[in-house]
């Protein structure tokens, strides 16, 4: 048996293996989303029954209005399905809504009724019922959100394609809390802002933009607070303060007697946060309150896992920012001393300016939360709260069951494996990297032919170096390296040599320089003058961008940092347009091919320039050309080292008119070749990871464990 069957029947026997798991773990999760939705059921089942015993008490008080009742129930008859659909429980909810509706609405007409401690007993069945649909509605949407996850994402979706296994539906309706149809209700935006202070306290400003129609007040759960506490709670309308009542609400008032006062009621390991509604309709709502230890001591350091949102408000936030703000007087936080986490909800996470920012990415659904991880280094705060463990078993807590570095190592690699085998077969890939390594990698669309071995020895696309990227980057016939790094360093390198960013040695580090900015300097190209602009505002106070300041920069403004390529991508193919080379996105027509040609040839040219017997003597300002060209195709280093080596004297002139030695100019070509490589990959890791690290990004929608604050619920009653 030939070494190269084995190797292919070992892949196949491995690929069978991990089918087996994935399938496996796919009919698990399939499993317990019909669990999930059956559970939902029997409560539903339950709170029918309730309902009933509800009707037969209304007979005593309205005999007519009961007959009617009995009607509605009989032909509206809810029963435990042996597998229910997510229609059939939206179909039972909507009737159970309709039926507590009717109800409340005789209770209002019949005070006796409403008085009868039956019906108060019966009622609080009711609402029970509807609290436990309402977790076992939540727990089945985070189930089916995991489970669409695994059927939509790669490489899980191969093996569901092939078991015909599709994404579920969530369920729609929610419950309406206390049966009184609040869920009209909205929370249009909820904005969120916590001062921290060192003792590991944070004073919390909320603002809710809602809308009501219901109840007599709002309120926010606050529990799991262990060693925390919440005091000083104080709201206001449109700038008028609410009579504060301490820790002495009192919920069992009217309307009219809560409007306009707000205070805290007491529970076994929490508190709600009350205040009255006033009228119904619009209002915006400034809530502040104290936690006290909130930012806790742990052994390895300090931090908090905590529930900012909770999950089943009165009316899903449509919108949820939460920001929190260094209050310590100490070091700014940033991602060398801070860490963050997000779970409950789709946002993006990130250290920002010195302070942590979460914002929803979607409007949220009725079981989304906010609960934010946080890691702080030891020194910037002195915790009030000591925890008797380390900051890693609270975050191996969170990270159970969210989307944080998921299978990282086995997806790695069966990516790299099915990718062999089935985007293009064990041949085809063999044969792609044969024919690059022969020289054949190049679109013939772009460039008229696949394999590009002469030599052109000027700048092409006249010298645009937004052209000539976009070329590189859509000319490849196999994948190829992306270019925009390297046309941030030209564009660097060209500023340098042109003399609108100087270098200036580093006193302090021989061996490395920094380049000042000049503020106001306009350009006429609005991309390259946004790019000059990203490195000004890196460069801080003094205009010296030092070290490592623009890969901070980038990664802190990840977003803004990597919209940057796209807009330069459309300025090089607005140029193509222009010159009518361009046809399609990587097509070009005969005058294009020609061009885009040089683009390859005069990389060739300066990949290979010692070889070159013709190429005498060079001015100083084709110079300036050749090495921002080689910044763009990645091969600085190397062109200039050919440069110093072939012309001493051109170099050295070229060096002095930048103000350096060609010592401290081979290091300025290095170190900014480095500095913008290293900016593009933190500012890319960033916005990929999210990830365990806790650098920022994306959420996750499970997770989050071991939390504390937050609840269940909360809003009109």
């Amino acid at each position: 048996m030939s070494v190269t069957l084995i190797v292919i029947l070992a892949v196949a026997a491995a690929l069978v293996l991990w089918g087996i798991k994935v399938q496996n773990q796919l009919v698990q999760s399939d499993e317990l989303c019909n669990n999930a939705l059956k559970q939902i059921n029997v409560q539903q089942v339950s709170r029918y029954d309730a309902l009933k015993a509800i009707v037969k008490l209304t007979r005593e008080y309205a005999s007519y209005e009961s007959e009617t009742l009995e009607k509605v129930i009989a032909q509206r008859k809810i029963t435990a399905a042996a597998n229910p659909t997510v229609d059939d429980i939206n179909a039972n909810e909507a009737a159970l809504q309709a039926m507590s509706a009717k109800l409340i609405a005789i209770a209002e007409q019949y005070p006796d009724l409403k008085a009868n401690q039956n019906y108060q007993q019966a009622m609080a069945d009711v609402k029970q019922y509807e609290e436990n649909v309402r977790l076992s509605r939540m727990t089945f949407n985070d189930t089916v959100t995991k489970y669409n996850n695994q059927v939509r994402m790669f490489p899980g979706s191969v093996v569901a394609g092939i078991l015909g296994l599709k994404r579920r539906l969530l369920t729609v309706l929610a419950v309406l809390a206390g049966t009184l149809g609040v869920y009209a209700q909205s929370i249009r935006d909820l904005d969120i802002r916590a001062v921290l202070q060192a003792d590991g306290s944070a004073r919390i400003t909320q603002v809710w933009n809602v809308s009501v129609v219901r109840g007599t007040e709002w309120y926010i759960p606050i529990d799991n607070l262990g060693k925390m506490s919440v005091t000083d709670l104080s709201v206001s309308e449109n700038g008028q303060p609410f009579v504060s009542e301490g820790n002495r609400w009192d919920v069992d008032r009217s309307l009219e007697e809560k409007t306009g006062r707000c205070g805290i009621v007491e529970k076994r390991n929490g508190v709600e946060l009350c205040w009255g509604q006033g009228s119904y309709g619009p209002h915006v709502w400034t809530a502040e309150f104290t936690v006290h230890g909130l930012v806790q001591a742990f052994s390895d350091a300090d931090g908090f896992n905590f529930m900012f949102v909770n999950p089943s408000l009165v009316a899903p936030p449509q919108h949820v920012k939460i920001t929190l703000v260094n209050g310590t007087g100490g070091p700014e936080w940033t991602y060398d001393n801070t860490r963050v986490w997000g779970f409950g909800s789709y946002g993006d996470i990130n250290v920002q300016d010195g302070a942590i920012v979460y914002e929803s990415l979607e409007p949220y659904s009725d079981g989304s939360s906010a609960i934010i991880l946080t890691r702080f280094e030891k020194g910037l705060f002195q915790p009030e709260v000591t925890r008797d463990m380390s900051f890693d078993e609270l975050r191996e807590k969170a990270m159970k069951g969210s989307s944080y570095g998921e299978n990282e190592r086995e997806e790695t690699f069966f990516k790299w494996l099915l990718a062999l085998l089935f985007g293009g077969t064990l041949f085809a890939s063999i044969r792609a990297a044969v024919l690059q390594a022969l020289g054949y990698k190049y679109k013939k669309s772009m460039y008229g032919k696949t394999k590009i071995t002469e030599w052109f020895r000027e700048a092409p696309m006249g010298g645009n170096l937004f052209a000539s990227s976009y070329v590189l980057d859509n000319g490849w016939r196999f994948a190829g390296p992306a270019s925009s790094k390297n046309l941030i360093g030209a564009l660097f390198l060209r500023w340098i040599l042109d003399g609108k960013v100087k270098v200036m040695p580093d006193p302090d580090k021989p061996k490395r320089v920094n380049l000042a900015f000049t503020p106001g300097l306009e350009f006429d190209d609005d991309v390259e003058g946004a790019l000059y602009r990203m490195a000004l505002e890196a460069s801080g106070g003094n205009f010296l961008l030092e070290a490592g300041e623009f890969e901070k920069w980038s990664e802190r403004h990840y977003k803004q940092f990597l919209a940057w390529p796209d807009r330069a991508k459309a300025r090089g193919r607005s140029y193509l347009h222009e010159k009518n080379y361009l046809q399609h996105t990587s097509t070009t027509n005969k005058d294009g091919q020609e061009q885009a040609c040089r683009v390859v040839e005069f990389k060739n040219f300066l990949n290979d320039f010692t070889l070159s017997k013709e190429r005498g003597a060079v001015e100083v300002g084709l110079w300036k050309d050749y090495l921002v060209f080689a910044q763009l195709y990645g091969i600085a280093d190397k062109v200039a080292e050919q440069f110093q080596k072939l012309y001493p004297k051109e170099f050295q002139e070229l060096s002095q008119s930048v103000g350096v030695d060609p010592t401290v100019m081979q290091r300025t070509i290095h170190m900014n070749n480095m500095t913008t490589t290293s900016a593009m990959n933190r500012a890319v890791g960033k916005y990929q990871a999210g990830s365990i690290k806790g650098t920022g990004g994306h959420t996750s929608f499970g997770g989050g464990g071991g939390f504390s604050g937050g609840g269940f619920g909360g809003g009109s009653r």
